[in-house]
């Protein structure tokens, strides 16, 4: 299911009215990964590569980041490492919860693969594939085979088709700008 921005900003205020009321939201992927989408469109509009992630955990929303490379000149400016950034400085640890559920609408390359097994995500959710192969998928067998010291679920392909078509149009956009 395709979310529109309403319905983006519905499902926001009914997390902000949850969390106010110190209540929990069914898990939905969908959902978040439009709202990861959203965080993506931010990066984009700033001129970043458009690339959003949201952390869940403890049936709410825990924090939202996008790509900010540009932005903080920093290498390791991908939204999932702002994002474990802000989990790291918000909450005094480097581990996340033991349900925690990171969202995020590109595979994420082998630094913010290894970052996430090292904080301990629980789950990975992903939109489109790396279309040069040189991510999550890269080491998948690995870590589901067990070699590293932290096991992941991973699921790939939530709204791929918008997430995909977001990049598309960003980097199409960027080579009429050069030429």
């Amino acid at each position: 299911m395709l979310y529109t921005k309403r319905k983006t900003m519905k499902i926001w205020k009914e997390i902000l009215k949850a969390a106010a009321r110190g209540q929990s939201l069914p898990f939905d992927a969908d959902a978040l990964m439009s709202l990861a989408r959203e965080q993506a469109t931010k990066a984009g509009n700033r001129g970043e590569v458009p690339i959003g992630a949201v952390l869940w955990s403890e049936g709410r929303i825990l924090l939202s980041a996008s790509n900010q490379r540009e932005r903080k000149t920093r290498t390791a400016g991908h939204a999932e490492i702002e994002l474990l950034d802000k989990y790291n400085s918000l909450y005094g640890t480097w581990r996340l919860p033991p349900d925690s559920v990171v969202v995020v609408t590109l595979e994420p390359c082998l630094m913010c693969t290894g970052a996430l097994l090292q904080a301990r995500a629980s789950k990975i959710i992903y939109g489109c594939k790396d279309t040069k192969n040189a991510g999550l998928r890269l080491v998948q067998q690995q870590i589901e085979s067990g070699v590293f010291d932290h096991t992941v679920t991973i699921q790939s392909g939530v709204q791929e088709k918008q997430c995909a078509e977001m990049l598309s149009k960003f980097f199409q956009d960027r080579r009429r700008q050069k030429a």
